[in-house]
């Protein structure tokens, strides 16, 4: 079989669309590529069609390499859909190849994800937390299933919410966003110590208790507003909750956000 590059738009990006195309960036005179190449090339034979395999030469294609940002060889990258989706650089032993490719490799239930994900986009969360739910029936490990249904049951369920969303975390794939969330989850956790004490500790602590609600009702506006007050008079304020809070929101929801777009330039000028 020949695995050459004969041209990466055909070769790599429109045949990634319907099926996985695993990218090897090598060189002759690179002893690890000259290790890693066989191995890459038996699995792919052994693949029978369920993945595609190319082989780069940087010599020979070496501004493609630097597009696709190959800063040292042999660099692996996996492309789905046009886009790669994962990644490693280094000559694995064969069993460790193995491992990286039975965890990065597309899945059928991955197709059912995609489902999911074209769902939230139009705004059907009924739907989509279906379709999760029978996912993680098949893989209960299925990292990104883990991920996207955690962030759905933030504010409905935070307990199981945090426990899907520690699978999910055994991946660096959604860490950052994970961080986030985590955040708000201490948000909804500080507003259950506050509903326990009868008596107000003052108007700082009034206006943490009334974002935090407003952030349990998921009105992220109202939210905001009393988060922002908090940070202008105290900023240090609860070893920072509140700021740390609004930025959470911010990425939460996501920079095009209208409610992030309304609130982002307050907050900043607040803060700094």
């Amino acid at each position: 079989m020949d695995f050459d590059l004969k041209d990466f738009q055909k070769d790599v990006i429109e045949k990634s669309y319907n099926t996985p195309v695993l990218v090897d960036f090598w060189a002759s005179w690179c002893q690890p590529c000259v290790t890693l190449v066989p191995i890459l090339e038996k699995l792919a034979k052994e693949g029978k069609g369920k993945w595609n395999f190319v082989k780069v030469n940087v010599d020979d294609h070496a501004q493609l390499a630097a597009d696709q940002k190959v800063r040292g060889i042999p660099a692996v990258k996996l492309y789905v859909d046009g886009e790669v989706i994962n990644e490693f650089t280094g000559a694995f032993p064969e069993h460790e190849v193995r491992v990286w490719l039975q965890q990065n490799l597309p899945s059928g239930l991955d197709k059912e994800v995609s489902i999911a994900e074209q769902k939230l986009a139009h705004g059907d969360e009924i739907s989509a937390i279906e379709v999760l739910e029978k996912v993680l029936n098949e893989d209960k490990n299925h990292i990104k299933a883990n991920f996207l249904l955690g962030r759905l049951l933030v504010f409905e369920d935070a307990t199981r919410a945090t426990s899907l969303l520690t699978k999910a975390e055994k991946s660096s794939q959604f860490l950052n966003e994970i961080l986030d969330i985590k955040v708000l989850i201490s948000g909804l956790e500080k507003l259950k110590e506050l509903n326990e004490v009868e008596d107000s500790q003052g108007s700082l602590e009034e206006a943490l208790k009334d974002g935090l609600s407003y952030l349990a009702e998921k009105n992220f506006d109202k939210a905001l507003e009393e988060l922002i007050s908090v940070v202008m008079k105290d900023k240090s304020y609860q070893n920072e909750l509140p700021q740390k809070l609004c930025v959470s929101i911010f990425h939460y929801l996501g920079e095009d956000h209208s409610t992030t777009k309304k609130y982002r330039k307050r907050f900043d000028m607040v803060l700094y």
